[in-house]
Parts: structure tokens; sequence; C-alpha cells
């Protein structure tokens, strides 16, 4: 007995709204980070309606992981473009987001763990996102 099963389904190649997500990200919650610099767990306890600072800092940082991940997908082509068009901005952006890591950084109330994800963010980068070169 032969069965003979036909799906039909579009797979898309990239996630074409993901260089715009990013830079979305980086510009709007990307400051946030300072929040880190000055908080306190001990007196802010009820700050984020009562999320633990571990979980905010999963929530907020967790998703530039995956915009980094899709864009690394792109074509190199379409990755050409959007740097060309959005590069100079998206660098900039991110030269204030380091300025605040470093900031929340030195915040030794902070516990071990929220500290590893604010030091473990991956930004996507002009060589990271061309590894075989532009």
């Amino acid at each position: 007995m032969n069965r003979s099963k036909s799906y039909n389904f579009d797979i898309d190649e990239y996630d074409e709204d993901a260089f715009n997500q990013y830079f979305e990200w980086l510009k709007n919650t990307g400051p946030l980070v300072t929040a880190f610099a000055s908080f306190d767990p001990e007196n802010n306890s009820n700050a984020f309606g009562g999320m633990s600072i571990s979980s905010v800092a999963t929530m907020l940082l967790g998703q530039l992981d995956t915009y980094r991940i899709e864009l690394e997908a792109w074509p190199y082509e379409a990755r050409a473009e959007a740097w060309r068009v959005m590069g100079k901005r998206i660098e900039s952006h991110s030269k204030i987001f380091e300025r605040n890591r470093q900031m929340a950084l030195k915040n030794e109330r902070l516990s071990e763990d929220v500290r590893y994800m604010i030091s473990d963010i991956q930004l996507v980068t002009k060589d990271n996102l061309f590894p075989e070169g532009i």
C-alpha cells in the first residue's frame, strides 16, 4: 500500500521584519538598561509589579537574541542593503547601549545571574552580521 501525502505550505526564507524589530528594540528598550544601574532589589521589590528583576531582565533582553539569529539567516544581499540604510544608526544606538550596559554592570546590588545576562548580550555589529566580509 502506497500513500502519497501532499503538503501545501509556505516557508519564508527569512524574517523580513527582523532588522526593523532589532532596531526598534535597540532604540526603545536598550536605554532601559540604565534602570539596572541604580536598581536595588532590597528597596525596589515591587518595582516591576512583583516580578523578579531576573524575570524582567530575561523578558527585556531575551528578544535580542531572537532578532540576531534571524538577521544572521538573511541572504547576504538583504543584509548588505539593510546595513547600508541603517548601519550608522545601529552603530550609534549600540554605543549608547554599551555605555548603559557598563553602568548597569557596576551595580553590585544586582545578582550575579542578572549581571551575567546583561554582560552576555550580543549586539549586531558589522563584523558578526558579515562574517564573510562586506
